[in-house]
């Protein structure tokens, strides 16, 4: 059985997700818990450049 690399604990299955331009391995509890991650992350980005005024594309 395949061993999450995250939280180490034996799944039936591992899937690939691309997180920060790298792909991991991640079960599926800990694919959840990046995905909302990734999600915060990105809405805080989205916020300090309201603040800042910026208008370009990044």
């Amino acid at each position: 059985m395949p061993e999450c690399p995250s939280c180490e604990d034996e799944v039936d299955e591992l899937h690939v997700v691309k997180i920060h331009g790298k792909k991991r391995k991640l079960c599926e509890d800990c694919l959840e818990v990046a995905q909302e991650e990734a999600e915060i992350a990105e809405m805080s980005e989205d916020a300090i450049r309201d603040m800042m005024g910026y208008k370009g594309s990044w």
